[in-house]
């Protein structure tokens, strides 16, 4: 069940007593641009940031709670 706990904080999921939060991985193309993109449940920030480098460990991506820009591998993007 998701739910809206703060304007910052995206939606929850709790499973087996355990509250984890949704984020979204965006695949980036040599352009950076969206190639793909999926769904990461995690406890925090730091493990949605280890779930996606560890699924694209030499691509590019982003990750996002809500309208929160979380990572990016490319330093280009977050400074932009």
């Amino acid at each position: 069940m998701n739910q809206v706990v703060a304007e910052t904080c995206y939606s929850r999921v709790s499973i087996g007593g355990c509250d984890l939060l949704n984020y979204r991985l965006y695949r980036l193309d040599g352009a950076g641009r969206i190639d793909a993109a999926e769904w990461l449940e995690a406890a925090d920030d730091e493990e949605a940031c280890q779930k996606a480098g560890e699924q694209n460990p030499s691509g590019r991506y982003e990750v996002w709670e809500g309208k929160r820009l979380v990572d990016c591998t490319d330093d280009a993007l977050r400074s932009a």
